[in-house]
């Protein structure tokens, strides 16, 4: 079956630069949105992308969200001054800057970044002036960039299903890795129940289709024990289909994940080894193609029992929940499949202060994603 992400374009490293520097020989109008944090890797991509070229029009949204007054994250008001600083340096009269403020919770302790996250924009009047919106998922966190990539995909593909060609931006989505800062940042007091994920619930929660069987497929990263075990209580699945990194930076990196999960998975939960799926950790592509294949699988095997309803859970780290994102997006709101995302809000994150050492940061990757736009159809 043909996906919509079969042929892809992805570009890190050296190959990061060299095409963003042939890419922009041609007068770009480009829009960055980002998120406003400590991770000291926030202005890594859009810092990297001006040095190239900062000619033209060079706009930036920040996206700053507000996790309450008992957050870990306040701790770090130093480096996310730090971090704007940076940010206001590289901008420096280069286009215009706007702050956009999101409540992650109501007072009355509702959870709504995600809602609000996908009310930023409504219409492809807002990219108007634009040929190219680049997100820089690197400092948000994952329930504000899946909800906001996904509104803004939904705004360009809804446009082209009219007829509409001209003036339709090409989206990019950024993605600075480093393994050793994605191990120090970690979440912090975590709800006491899994949720789905505002706009991508897949119908996982609709009541009529509870007497259809679940399979869950976790992308599973280091020290998630307990959101593992929050979710599989949520959705109760029919069965579980890990995802693991495969191949790695670290070789060793999926063998150590089978033995850290080993008890809850193999004993407690009942994981059969060949349900285990193996993806490349720094290709989100690959991860949306192996997770795919297993849907279909399912699919198809299930067909006569009416069908059923598959929950993703991403664990790991942001590209890998780009390949996630693909799928869901793909499948349960494009095509309005039974294919959804389920999560566990925390109240903020914590962070080794290691991370920020300079030789740290220095080993880090910058990745470009090209998810919509004339790459794909020409």
């Amino acid at each position: 079956m043909e996906s919509r992400w079969q042929n892809y374009f992805l570009k890190k490293g050296e190959e990061f630069h060299l095409f963003w520097k042939s890419y922009l020989k041609n007068q770009k109008k480009l829009l960055f949105i980002l998120g406003q944090g400590f991770d000291p890797r926030m202005c890594l991509g859009p810092e990297a992308i001006l040095k190239i070229d900062e000619k033209g029009v060079r706009d930036f949204i920040i996206i700053e969200f507000k996790e309450g007054d008992n957050s870990p994250s306040r701790d770090y008001k130093n480096e996310v001054m730090v971090n704007l600083q940076t940010l206001n340096d590289l901008i420096n009269g280069k286009g215009t800057q706007k702050t956009i403020t999101i409540d992650m919770e109501t007072a009355d302790g509702h959870k709504v970044g995600a809602r609000y996250a996908a009310d930023i924009f409504t219409n492809l009047a807002d990219f108007d002036k634009y040929t190219d919106i680049i997100v820089d998922i690197t400092a948000l966190p994952f329930n504000i960039y899946f909800p906001l990539i996904g509104k803004i995909l939904f705004i360009l593909d809804s446009a082209k299903s009219t007829g509409q060609k001209d003036k339709i931006p090409n989206l990019h989505v950024l993605v600075t890795e480093n393994a050793v800062i994605d191990k120090s940042i970690k979440k912090s007091g975590l709800d006491d129940d899994a949720q789905h994920l505002h706009g991508f619930t897949g119908g996982l929660e609709v009541s009529s289709r509870e007497e259809i069987p679940t399979i869950w497929m976790p992308i599973l990263g280091e020290s998630q024990k307990e959101q593992i075990e929050l979710i599989d209580t949520f959705i109760t699945p029919a069965e579980i289909c890990p995802v693991l990194p495969s191949p790695s930076t670290n070789p060793r990196r999926g063998d150590e994940l089978v033995l850290e999960y080993r008890d809850l998975l193999m004993n407690r939960l009942a994981v059969e080894s060949r349900n285990i799926i193996y993806a490349d950790e720094q290709n989100p592509f690959e991860v949306y193609r192996q997770i795919l294949r297993t849907v279909y699988h399912y699919r198809d095997a299930l067909r006569p029992l009416g069908g059923c309803k598959v929950a993703i859970s991403s664990l790991s780290s942001k590209l890998m929940s780009m390949g996630a994102f693909l799928v869901a997006y793909e499948e349960g709101i494009s095509k309005k499949q039974n294919v959804g995302m389920v999560y566990v809000e925390s109240k903020g994150y914590s962070m080794k202060k290691t991370a920020t050492n300079g030789s740290t940061l220095a080993n880090s990757d910058l990745f470009t994603l090209w998810i919509s736009g004339e790459c794909y159809e020409s």
